[in-house]
């Protein structure tokens, strides 16, 4: 591949969600001559981790470039030289639908806008918490659901990865976490779950 190609990679994590998500199809584009600016969303080399990251730049000093994932409350606790970098992450494809980024200023914009709504979020979720599991786990609604409203586990290949999904429709609103041992739901989507699908491993 030349060096002023592009590359299309698969983005794996949870740092950067909702901006991206597994498996997100990024379009990786070299920076060459152009600027670095605050609010791009840059894949790198970070001191200490042998594999890239994917991360937004929260601000270019003259020591080096302060990143931050947009799902993280700390910005990141290294300063990256720019030779570090290997490219803009300036489009992305989740299903059949490819999206362009907001990169630059859109992209500072974007992210304050996503630190002010992640604690907002955080004060609705601990509020709602035990009216909605408790209903989630009645599991009265998925049995009235026509077959066609009903979500589905689906079964991903990443390289060697298998990573199972919850469907509905064509949008993800859950995965299986191997580690955790247990399924992550989007809200409100468990209430359309029997929680009995839950209780079995993949």
């Amino acid at each position: 591949m030349k060096a002023d190609t592009s590359r299309t990679l698969v983005y794996s994590g949870t740092s950067m969600a909702p901006t991206l998500r597994e498996p997100d199809l990024m379009e990786v584009r070299p920076y060459h001559t152009r600027q670095v600016r605050a609010g791009d969303v840059i894949l790198f080399h970070a001191p200490g981790h042998p594999t890239p990251i994917v991360h937004r730049v929260e601000r270019v000093t003259p020591s080096g470039i302060r990143t931050r994932g947009d799902n993280c409350r700390q910005a990141d606790d290294w300063l990256l030289p720019a030779d570090q970098i290997i490219g803009q992450v300036t489009a992305a494809q989740r299903g059949r639908r490819r999206r362009t980024l907001s990169n630059g200023y859109q992209g500072w914009i974007r992210a304050r806008a996503l630190r002010i709504a992640m604690p907002i979020g955080g004060a609705i979720n601990r509020i709602l918490h035990i009216p909605y599991h408790a209903v989630s786990g009645a599991g009265g609604i998925p049995r009235w659901l026509p077959p066609g409203w009903r979500p589905r586990k689906v079964l991903f290949q990443s390289g060697e990865r298998r990573i199972w999904r919850m469907m509905w429709g064509r949008h993800v609103i859950g995965q299986y976490e191997e580690r955790r041992g247990e399924w992550r739901i989007r809200r409100p989507f468990r209430l359309l779950i029997d929680p009995r699908e839950l209780d079995i491993e993949p």
